[in-house]
């Protein structure tokens, strides 16, 4: 944005550079063609008139002329040394830019490299995680595996004292002994 306007303002100023320069250049041709034309006004006028009044009026004209010529020259020089000083301007301010967005891009590559490390840091991490996760699923389904195996013992052994427990009490009940059951099933 700065280096339009900065491009603009060059432009405007040579565009005004140019038509102070033209207007200039048409001065002085119209000092030179009064100026002709005076010469031969005056020697019209050295017939008729008093050539020294001719001679005073073309000095006063043509100091006149030369007095505006000399200003538009004069305030042309202090344009171009304003804008100069613009332009100077514009340069130290973009030299200023360029430096702050090399120093952001350097900061910002800075930035990228410690992210994409802290990135792979954290892959590791998380690899090392998932696997640790897959280890102990695998953990967690051997010990189910061996609880259900031993649930299933247990209820069998349940089962089996529950029986002899029943059977105890009922050779108790019948007054047979475990030895007696031993021979009578055998």
């Amino acid at each position: 944005m700065i280096l339009r306007e900065f491009r603009k303002n060059v432009d405007n100023a040579t565009l005004q550079r140019a038509d102070l320069e033209r207007h200039v250049e048409k001065l002085v041709a119209e000092i030179q063609f009064l100026k002709k034309l005076h010469d031969k006004e005056v020697i019209k006028a050295a017939m008729a008139h008093n050539v020294q009044e001719e001679e005073k009026w073309y000095k006063g004209n043509f100091e006149k002329l030369k007095d505006v010529s000399g200003k538009k020259k004069d305030q042309m020089k202090e344009e171009i040394t304003t804008f100069h000083n613009q332009v100077t301007d514009f340069q130290n301010r973009i030299n200023g830019l360029r430096a702050q967005n090399a120093a952001m891009e350097m900061q910002l590559e800075n930035m990228e490299n410690a992210h994409l490390g802290n990135v792979g840091a954290l892959e590791d991490i998380i690899a090392h995680l998932e696997n640790q996760l897959c280890r102990t699923k695998l953990e967690m389904s051997n010990f189910l595996k061996n609880y259900q195996e031993m649930l299933h013992i247990k209820l069998k052994l349940d089962t089996e004292i529950t029986y002899r427990e029943l059977l105890d009490c009922e050779e108790t009940r019948l007054g047979i002994s475990g030895g007696d059951v031993k021979q009578h099933t055998t």
